[in-house]
């Protein structure tokens, strides 16, 4: 599923995006061509907005295997790739060992 919505960093359009329920990826384009004088701030600020997995600023399907790669909402459930894509195959234990009364401290 594609859904192209332009805006232009205006945290109602962000609003929009923020709103669909099955976006794994967003492209957002910069209106600065250089990142280095552009308020990073806002970049994240309208980043953190967006419920998606992998929001690309400037650029697409750069991918580096160890990012974790997944969606919010109705995209998909959990991760792959990266330390949070191994979380997805690990299960957790207590084991509780009742020891002989005189050994307790």
């Amino acid at each position: 599923m594609l859904q192209f919505c332009p805006h232009d960093w205006k945290y109602e359009e962000i609003g929009i995006l923020a709103d669909k329920a099955r976006m794994l990826v967003s492209l957002l384009k910069e209106i600065t061509e250089d990142l280095v004088l552009s308020p990073r701030l806002e970049v994240r600020r309208n980043s953190n907005g967006i419920r998606t997995g992998t929001v690309y600023v400037n650029c697409y399907d750069v991918f580096d295997s160890n990012t974790p790669f997944g969606g919010f909402k109705d995209s998909g459930i959990g991760r792959e790739n990266g330390e949070l894509g191994l979380r997805n195959y690990l299960e957790h234990k207590t084991v509780i060992i009742k020891r002989p009364e005189d050994s307790m401290p």
